[in-house]
């Protein structure tokens, strides 16, 4: 069965996300037909052998999760499908706010202590 290349729409992109420091940061684009997506950072092709990226896909589907977010992780991130010369390609931009908490408790029997996340120095 023969598919034109104008038969395939992407039908939802992914979202510009703003996380913090260590947690999961998850892109999904889905399109209206079957079809193999590839992802990529900052239009390099991810590295999906790695920890650091799992791809995960249902239906027509596709999603990249960054696992525990640096900022190195930060960046475009762009799902293509390629059909083709044609090329088919939604971004969205990762950030990262800073991942600090600091509470401050005080104790009148030891003194005031800092709890933080993550634990401060």
């Amino acid at each position: 069965m023969l598919c034109h290349v104008d038969e395939f729409k992407l039908i939802s992109g992914p979202e510009d996300l703003t996380v913090t420091v260590a947690s999961r940061a998850s892109f999904s684009c889905r399109f209206n037909k079957d079809a193999a997506v590839l992802w990529f950072k900052d239009d390099l092709p991810l590295q999906l052998g790695s920890s650091k990226y799992e791809v995960s896909r249902a239906g027509r589907t596709s999603t990249v999760s960054v696992v525990s977010v640096t900022y190195a992780d930060m960046g475009s991130y762009s799902c293509r499908l390629i059909v083709g010369s044609m090329v088919i390609r939604a971004n969205a931009l990762l950030t990262l706010t800073p991942g600090w908490s600091v509470d401050v408790v005080r104790s009148t029997v030891q003194g005031p202590s800092i709890r933080g996340n993550p634990t401060p120095i």
